[in-house]
């Protein structure tokens, strides 16, 4: 009897010293839940002007009680007609039952622009006093420079912080020749014999794009348009049959067959034939050769010889002749932005003669 009751006992109290170090543990569990670090939050899906990074300094041992999101940029025009951009930040601030969440704002240099006040290029407004959510705005590039956000909770001094950096990714690409700009698919007359450097011009809202930005590359050179040539058959330098064929540049060939001996032939025009395309740094080199009205593959003593007629004119297109242009795509490798060049070259003087050289009275 006397053992049964000492079991009973001594199960009671192993029974609860299990139940007080399940608790402990709980309870320590609960408590680093509590403090550990929360970094800031940003949408890593869009690519915009400003930018946050992975690793966010903390102030304070509590900082997982309040954490930052920021949500894509707009861009805006001011009174002054000043472009700018905007982000919105949103501050969470936990428990969510908590009955006062409001925060305070504040920005200040991380690292400055030397002798400038940040006011010149961010500004940092709340929505309202106390509001969860804010707007930051870059005023101008301030590349080279960063600034820190920090969103402080009026109940506990909780803060997080987010910082903000300037990338300048471009958003457009064009192109400049002559002091006057050609946007993308936009057209530049240039004269059959002449080299033209043209400008490649990266812009985005805040005029102030990335040093990182601008190493260009040339995707596509190619032709479209038709025009008709004079197909000549050439016998022993004479000629022995005389047809019209239309060429299409987008193609670049010409498919036909050797009248005499039944073999297949390929006529190929080809972009280089009438001018060539080179990058240097943020210049595009066209060096105009010749246009299409120039075009003559030559003399053969027997073979065929194709030589430009006119344009050709299409009968469903209600009597407009097509227009022969090349084009040339330009791509900023790093930021991908890409724009395309139409180029037409115009024909300009080759020779002069007299119908006689001698003349008598």
């Amino acid at each position: 009897m006397y053992n049964e009751k000492s079991n009973k006992i001594r199960w009671i109290a192993v029974f609860t010293a299990i139940v007080l170090i399940l608790a402990g543990v709980i309870t320590s569990l609960a408590i680093a839940i509590q403090n550990k670090p929360v970094e800031a939050k940003t949408n890593d899906t869009v690519s915009d002007i400003i930018e946050q990074p992975a690793e966010i300094p903390t102030d304070n041992e509590n900082h997982g009680l309040v954490s930052l999101r920021m949500s894509p940029s707009y861009a805006i025009a001011a009174a002054n007609g000043q472009q700018t951009v905007s982000k919105t930040i949103t501050a969470t601030v936990m428990p969510v039952d908590a009955p006062d969440k409001s925060v305070d704002w504040s920005i200040k240099w991380c690292t400055p622009i030397e002798g400038k006040d940040i006011s010149e290029y961010l500004t940092l407004t709340p929505e309202s006093d106390g509001s969860l959510t804010a707007t930051i705005t870059a005023l101008k590039g301030f590349e080279g420079g960063s600034a820190y956000v920090t969103a402080t909770t009026r109940v506990g001094g909780f803060t997080a912080t987010c910082l903000i950096m300037y990338d300048g990714k471009p958003e457009s690409l064009s192109f400049i020749h002559n002091g006057k700009e050609i946007t993308n698919t936009g057209t530049v007359n240039l004269t059959a014999g002449t080299t033209n450097e043209i400008t490649l011009n990266l812009k985005n809202t805040l005029g102030a794009v990335g040093s990182k930005y601008g190493d260009f590359e040339i995707v596509k050179v190619k032709g479209q348009g038709r025009f008709t040539l004079t197909k000549q058959y050439i016998v022993n330098g004479s000629v022995s049959s005389t047809s019209e064929v239309v060429f299409n540049l987008e193609e670049g060939v010409y498919k036909y067959k050797d009248e005499v001996l039944g073999n297949d032939l390929t006529l190929t025009i080809k972009p280089e034939d009438f001018f060539t395309a080179s990058i240097s740094g943020n210049k595009l080199t066209i060096k105009a050769i010749k246009s299409e009205s120039s075009y003559s593959n030559g003399y053969p003593r027997t073979g065929y010889r194709f030589t430009y007629k006119g344009t050709y004119t299409d009968p469903r297109s209600g009597g407009k002749p097509d227009n022969c242009i090349w084009y040339v795509l330009v791509r900023d490798k790093v930021s991908g932005e890409e724009s395309l060049l139409h180029i037409d070259i115009q024909s300009t003087v080759t020779s002069i003669s007299l119908s006689d050289t001698v003349y008598s009275f």
